[in-house]
């Protein structure tokens, strides 16, 4: 086991961690606001 293989791994996945939690919390600030008018239907 390489540890620069290793490193890079565990750094893509921290990455990809903290962009879908950001993700998420955009997306849940963002339906606060409109997901009243929108799923009111």
């Amino acid at each position: 086991m390489g540890t620069v293989d290793n490193n890079v791994l565990w750094s893509l996945a921290l990455v990809l961690l903290l962009m879908s939690l950001a993700f998420n919390s955009v997306i849940k600030l963002i339906t606060k606001e409109r997901g009243k008018k929108n799923y009111a239907r």
